[in-house]
C-alpha cells in the first residue's frame, strides 16, 4: 500500500509541475482533477483480472506487462524497450519506488535519462 501511495504522490507532483509553468494559481486545484482521472484509470485496470501463469513459468520472463510499462512512462520514461522483460520492468520499478520514497529526484532523474 505505500508503494501505491508515493506512486500516486509523485504521479500529482509530476502533473502538478507541468502545470505550474503554465498558469500557477490554477494548477493546483488542476492537477487534481487531473489526477483523479488518471487514479480512476489506474484502479480500473488494476480491477481487471490477471491471466494466470502457465505451469512453464514464462510469466515472470516474458515481456513487461501494459501495467509495467504504464507506470514507467507515469515516471517519464519515454522509450522503452520492445523486449523489456517483466522481471527488469520490476526491478526499474522497485528502484524508482525506492528513490521517490526517500525524495531523491535526482536519481530518478538519472535513471529516467532527464
Amino acid at each position: 500500500m505505500e508503494e501505491r501511495i508515493e506512486l500516486y504522490c509523485h504521479i500529482y507532483e509530476k502533473i502538478r509541475e507541468k502545470l505550474l509553468k503554465e498558469n500557477p494559481q490554477e494548477a493546483p486545484a488542476v492537477a487534481l482533477k487531473i489526477f483523479e482521472e488518471v487514479a480512476r484509470d489506474l484502479r480500473a485496470r488494476g480491477m481487471e483480472r490477471p491471466k494466470k501463469a502457465k505451469a512453464s513459468g514464462k510469466s515472470e520472463r516474458g515481456s513487461a506487462t501494459k501495467r509495467q510499462r504504464e507506470a514507467l512512462h507515469m515516471f517519464g520514461i519515454k522509450d522503452i524497450p520492445e523486449d523489456l522483460s517483466k522481471k527488469e520492468a520490476s526491478e526499474i520499478l522497485d528502484k524508482l519506488v525506492g528513490f521517490s520514497k526517500e525524495g531523491d529526484s535526482q536519481s530518478i532523474a538519472k535513471l529516467v535519462g532527464g
